[in-house]
Parts: structure tokens; C-alpha cells; sequence
């Protein structure tokens, strides 16, 4: 690499890890104020491979059928417009869980377009 390259690629690489650290925080901070919140009887994680089928409820609740018979319902973080409507979801996890501070993504049934992203939030027994 020349000197030109790499003088332009150094403040890329700073601003990339910046703006991913103030995501993280941001996130992280969330996190922290929604575990003061939760209920009681609220459960942080599903097991992934536990869950059966899932029903959009609207755009801010979300049921999960578990095997066995046990079903949770998922009070999102916030509303996500348009979720309803899309009537699909896919969610990105670091883990076999799917747990209150993972991301949702509405997905719109063309395949395209904008797409809402939201924090799983409550996890409730229903």
C-alpha cells in the first residue's frame, strides 16, 4: 500500500470503530435501563431450537410457540411499523437465544424496501 492509501483509509477505520462503539454503548445503555423494567415473572432468553411457530400479533407483540405447549409473548422494545402488516420477522443472535436486547427485523413480503429494526424487549409467559 502507498502512504495516499493508507492516509485515506486511517480516518475510515476511525470513524468505523467510533460509530460502532457509540452503537454499542447506545445498545448496551438500552439494555441496562429495559433490565431495570422487566417484570418479575419475564424470562431474558428462549431457547431457539424450543421455539415451534411464531403469530404477529400486531406491530408491538409477537407470540412464540414452544414445544411442550409452553407460548411467550415478545412485547418488542418499541413499535415497529409495519410488522403486522409484513407479517414476517428474522432476528440476528449471538447465540442458541433469542433474548430481550436482540434485534427484530420486519421484513417486507416483496423482499426490498425499508426494513425496521427494533429490540426484542419483554419476553412474558402468556
Amino acid at each position: 500500500m502507498t502512504r495516499a492509501m493508507i492516509s485515506t483509509i486511517k480516518p475510515c477505520l476511525i470513524f468505523c470503530v467510533a460509530a460502532w462503539t457509540i452503537l454499542l454503548t447506545t445498545v448496551a445503555f438500552g439494555a441496562a435501563e429495559d433490565d431495570e423494567q422487566l417484570e418479575d415473572n419475564s424470562e431474558r432468553c428462549i431457547n431457539l431450537m424450543r421455539i415451534d411457530h411464531t403469530h404477529i400479533l400486531d406491530d408491538s407483540n409477537i407470540l412464540f410457540y414452544m414445544r411442550g405447549k409452553k407460548v411467550y409473548i415478545n412485547k418488542l422494545s418499541r413499535r415497529c411499523p409495519g410488522l403486522r402488516r409484513a407479517d414476517s420477522f428474522m432476528y440476528k443472535t449471538s447465540s442458541s437465544q433469542l433474548c430481550n436486547v436482540d434485534i427484530i427485523t420486519a421484513l417486507d413480503n416483496i423482499g426490498f424496501g425499508t426494513r425496521r429494526f427494533v429490540r426484542a424487549g419483554q419476553i412474558l409467559p402468556n
